[in-house]
């Protein structure tokens, strides 16, 4: 009997997130923004994990979804076993267009 309904996005151990941090710690929208943390299969199975990087807008000039996915990273990892992830948003990465405005 499974423990999870099909493609629930669960699995069947668990991860912890560690020593996560931000370069630069303030950005103006130019150049990169990288993130990058740990990632330890805490679990007591081996097993994939999709981290997943989200942004929001505070004050959008357009109408936006309130969280907007904008990298990710799957990764496999045995028991106890631990990676290093990067992820990498670009000014393009987080590009709208409107249509309306034609811009």
């Amino acid at each position: 009997e499974p423990l999870f309904c099909f493609a629930r996005g669960m699995s069947y151990t668990h991860f912890r997130y560690a020593q996560c941090t931000v370069v630069p710690d303030q950005w103006s929208g130019e150049g990169e923004l990288r993130i990058s943390f740990d990632l330890l299969n805490a679990g007591d199975r081996d097993g994939a994990e999709v981290a997943q990087l989200y942004i929001e807008e505070l004050s959008p000039a357009l109408a936006r979804p309130p969280r907007e996915l904008a990298g990710f990273a799957r990764r496999f990892l045995r028991v106890g076993e631990r990676t290093h992830v990067d992820l990498t948003v670009r000014p393009r990465d987080l590009a709208w267009y409107d249509v309306t405005r034609a811009g």
